[in-house]
């Protein structure tokens, strides 16, 4: 991670226009500014980097983001439709997001979003799993320590900044050209600070509550697919076979019936042709004789 160290200087840079007295005194406390500020910033890893660290506390310190996407057959769509949300619920959680479709009666499905705590994660992904019989499991986690350590970071330091840009805009309060520039660079420092906090306040809601999103499909009489034996294999491999030949006679009389017409112009034409020709043949063999 790396944090800008130029950002008094760019307040440097802006109060360039001031007098020579002015410039110079600005530019004495921004150094001591800076020089001050540098020696009170510490890496935020460094306490993850301590060789003496004990592995519990490291844990503790790491942020991991957990999606899950899960697929479920089930018997009855209806019982589980409306146990979706108190399953939630008793796990501390509750429903993002959902959408059914009950557009067929033997085929309805469903889609449901849910957020529940860290610590009730397991518990419920457990339940979930056990309302029917369960297609296809995938589970992520994303460690975005790094990513909350630089966000937490980058605003203590722009509010180390903006109070150290208050503080000089008390002393020289004189010139309303240099309040003027202050309040610019001090509006720009303010404005990532709220981004920086924004980004701070998706991670912390993410990494405290887990996502699962569960796909539940009716199929009545369900039968779990199995993998085939020798004699099944053959059947099928024979079957495909059968059913290519028959794909194959159809594409060739289907191709059969479509030239049809065009051979039967070609006869009408051709025919007349053909006889008008062999005549003359025949004229100039007998002539020839």
């Amino acid at each position: 991670m790396q944090i800008s160290y130029v950002k008094a200087g760019f307040l440097t840079l802006l109060l360039m226009g001031c007098g020579a007295s002015n410039r110079d005194a600005f530019s004495e406390k921004l150094e001591s500014m800076e020089e001050a500020r540098k020696s009170e910033i510490q890496d935020p890893f460094a306490a993850q980097a301590q060789p003496g660290a004990d592995e519990a506390d490291r844990k503790q310190q790491r942020k991991i983001i957990y999606n899950t996407q899960l697929s479920v057959v089930v018997d009855d769509f209806d019982q589980v439709s409306r146990r979706m949300r108190t399953i939630a619920e008793e796990h501390d959680g509750f429903v993002s997001d959902s959408q059914t479709d009950q557009r067929t009666s033997d085929r309805r499905s469903g889609r449901w979003v849910i957020r529940v705590p860290v610590d009730s994660y397991s518990a419920l992904l457990a339940e979930l799993s056990s309302l029917g019989h369960t297609e296809s499991q995938q589970e992520t986690a994303s460690n975005v320590t790094e990513q909350y350590v630089d966000a937490k970071a980058r605003i203590s330091n722009n509010r180390e900044l903006e109070r150290r840009i208050l503080a000089m805009l008390e002393k020289n309060s004189e010139k309303i050209e240099n309040i003027l520039r202050i309040e610019s660079e001090l509006a720009r420092v303010r404005e990532e600070v709220e981004r920086m906090e924004g980004r701070l306040r998706v991670l912390e809601d993410q990494i405290s509550l887990a996502t699962i999103t569960i796909q539940v499909r009716e199929e009545k009489q369900y039968v779990p697919p199995t993998s085939p034996t020798f004699t099944q294999r053959i059947a099928s491999t024979f079957g495909k076979s059968v059913s290519e030949m028959k794909d194959f006679s159809q594409g060739l009389f289907l191709m059969l019936v479509a030239i049809a017409p065009w051979a039967f112009i070609a006869a009408l034409v051709g025919w007349p042709i053909y006889q008008l020709r062999r005549r003359r043949r025949l004229l100039t063999a007998n002539n020839t004789h």
